[in-house]
């Protein structure tokens, strides 16, 4: 499982439904700790995740290197950290997913099972793309609304 949370740091801006505080995070990283799922964690190094997700836990980390830009288009260096648990880790040494499949599934020779009630598929018609001419561009208007509707949850802090 790959866990991108909102990053736990202070932001110039911040999200219309944003989960920054720590009682959120906190209880985010135990529920990882308690977890038999392969984890993956990014984020940004910080005191919190670096007390509850440690090597005495099952987790070990690496860093990247990368770029973000602001609003103004600016770039910056940041290090992100991938945080990977101990049954990730396991999985990745020996090169071998821990899945168990039923008797039915091996028979079936199903590599990844579904579980549970199984979904309905409904066919989907395709939708006529409408277009908008602006000077010589001609921009989807699907597009337009969606970067309006990402403008909208993005307000500046007070």
């Amino acid at each position: 499982m790959y866990l991108d949370p909102p990053y736990f740091v202070k932001r110039a801006y911040e999200y219309a439904i944003d989960a920054k505080d720590e009682k959120f995070h906190r209880e985010l990283l135990e529920a990882c700790c308690r977890s038999r799922a392969m984890i993956l964690i990014s984020g940004y190094r910080n005191k919190l995740y670096d007390s509850i997700l440690t090597a005495k836990n099952g987790w070990s980390q690496v860093t990247i290197d990368t770029h973000t830009r602001d609003t103004t288009g600016k770039d910056y260096s940041r290090t992100e950290v991938i945080w990977r648990n101990a049954q990730f880790m396991r999985a990745r040494q020996e090169n071998k997913v821990p899945l168990r499949l039923t008797k039915d599934e091996i028979k079936e020779n199903k590599i990844n099972p579904s579980r549970g009630k199984p979904i309905e598929r409904k066919a989907i018609k395709p939708k006529a793309i409408k277009r908008k001419a602006i000077g010589r561009k001609t921009i989807k208007l699907k597009a337009i609304k969606r970067k309006a509707a990402r403008r909208k949850t993005i307000r500046r802090k007070p």
